[in-house]
């Protein structure tokens, strides 16, 4: 694990849905982003030596994205991954397994479309329960749904 807070990366191929990203994560508390649209994008930043916290993978499939995830796991720059897909229980379990197999940091595997508060969960920030230190006092969401 890296000494200090690094940032976070978001990987989405939707323009829109990192534009919402980002609000969010600033709500969070997280101001050192890199937003990327590519995979291209991604692999140019860690092979310059950049560092992270998080990769939040958004859109994550196991079977057509497992590679490209191993291969960013191979730099060794990145703490931990949350991936955010579309699967049920079963699946999400099948994620799971297969990234303790190939060591892989997996913070969490978080449903699509996603939700402020499990956001805030997975990266450990923020409080979920609406209260005074939540992402906006009295709510559980800010963008859900929104784009």
């Amino acid at each position: 694990m890296f000494k200090e807070d690094v940032g976070v990366m978001v990987y989405c191929r939707n323009a829109c849905s990192l534009i919402g990203y980002s609000t969010r994560l600033n709500a969070l508390g997280h101001y050192r982003l890199s937003l990327c649209s590519s995979a291209t994008e991604v692999t140019e930043l860690l092979e310059a030596g950049k560092r992270f916290r998080f990769l939040v993978f958004d859109g994550f499939d196991l079977g057509s994205y497992a590679q490209l995830l191993n291969e960013l796991a191979w730099f060794e720059a990145i703490n931990e991954f949350v991936v955010v897909a579309d699967v049920n229980s079963m699946q999400r379990l099948e994620i799971f397994y297969w990234a303790k197999d190939i060591e892989l940091p997996l913070r969490a595997v978080l449903q699509a479309p996603l939700r402020d508060y499990e956001l805030a969960l997975a990266l450990g920030c923020g409080d979920a329960s609406g209260g005074p230190t939540a992402l906006y006092p009295g709510s559980f969401l800010v963008l859900d749904g929104a784009c």
